[in-house]
């Protein structure tokens, strides 16, 4: 049955008549799709959420390897500029020396290919920081895992040095139209696609609607692009930077977790989308708060790591 649906081009109801059977969560399918596996299918929360529950975790890899091989088309791209941006965050400046404009999305993310190591653990996935400014260079940001097997090779990376990485993938990303108030909820480096849309919804789209920022970390020297963001409020009325800090003393700005402040803020149950970008169990909590609120997978979208 599998075989002639997929022969078929029908990939919806091929996967669909997959995840009947299963019990993968769709977080782990959604993590799947978006490492490239899926190709040439739309794999975002808001399908896979209409898809159901899916098959467990190593059998699906295995057969989507096989029915749609990962497509990694390598570039390489010179690291430019490195900034120690907090104690454990580097942003790295990437420029493709042989494209005239590398071509992505706001939200969008690269996987970044270390060839010194074996193969089926020599990959990581990182969100572009920029806005799409049709150039060839981009920016991620890295946060260090001293245990880690990938992020600390990145951080012995200098300037100068080269990196192969993927085209940009992905559909964690803004829709063509929107007028609605839009809440972009997210802790650490979960902040990077935010950035990018948020610089490309203010300065290129010349966004109306109010824009939120509420952006959770520990203390205040984890905040990333904080004067940045602080800039962005003066410059445009309608956007909101909340940083909320959970372990800081001597702090008057919002404390604890995220997901007081978008309750309060949003406690009319106005019309509004909400983005939410960071650890798995915070943005389970998210999904399940704001569908308490009465919100809908319409409004909201996520993109998790970890």
């Amino acid at each position: 049955m599998l075989s002639l649906l997929f022969a078929m081009g029908e990939t919806h109801y091929a996967i669909f008549y997959i995840v009947q059977f299963t019990e993968i969560s769709k977080t782990h399918l959604i993590s799947i799709a978006h490492k490239g596996f899926i190709k040439g299918y739309k794999a975002d929360d808001r399908n896979l959420w209409q898809i159901g529950k899916c098959m467990k975790g190593a059998f699906f890899v295995a057969f989507i390897n096989c029915v749609f091989p990962c497509n990694f088309a390598a570039m390489q791209a010179v690291i430019r500029n490195i900034i120690q941006e907090t104690p454990s965050v580097r942003r790295l400046e990437l420029v493709f020396s042989d494209l005239t404009i590398f071509e992505f999305q706001a939200g969008q993310f690269v996987v970044i290919r270390f060839g010194e190591l074996p193969e089926g653990n020599n990959e990581r996935s990182y969100s572009i920081s920029s806005a799409p400014e049709h150039s060839n260079r981009i920016e991620i940001c890295v946060v260090l895992n001293p245990g880690g097997a990938l992020t600390p090779l990145l951080w012995n990376k200098s300037v100068g040095d080269t990196l192969e990485i993927s085209e940009a993938k992905g559909t964690f990303c803004l829709p063509e139209k929107c007028d609605t108030e839009i809440a972009f909820i997210c802790t650490g480096t979960g902040v990077a696609p935010f950035r990018s849309m948020l610089h490309y919804l203010l300065y290129n789209q010349k966004y109306a609607q109010k824009l939120y920022l509420i952006f959770g970390n520990r203390t205040k020297k984890d905040i990333l692009y904080e004067q940045e963001f602080e800039a962005l409020a003066k410059e445009f009325p309608n956007f909101y930077f909340i940083p909320v800090l959970s372990r800081q003393e001597n702090w008057d700005g919002e404390k604890g977790y995220v997901h007081e402040v978008y309750e309060s803020i949003f406690s009319d149950k106005r019309d509004a989308r909400f983005y939410v970008c960071g650890w798995q169990a915070m943005c389970t909590e998210a999904r399940q708060r704001l569908k308490a609120m009465g919100y809908n997978r319409r409004q909201y979208f996520f993109e998790e790591y970890g």
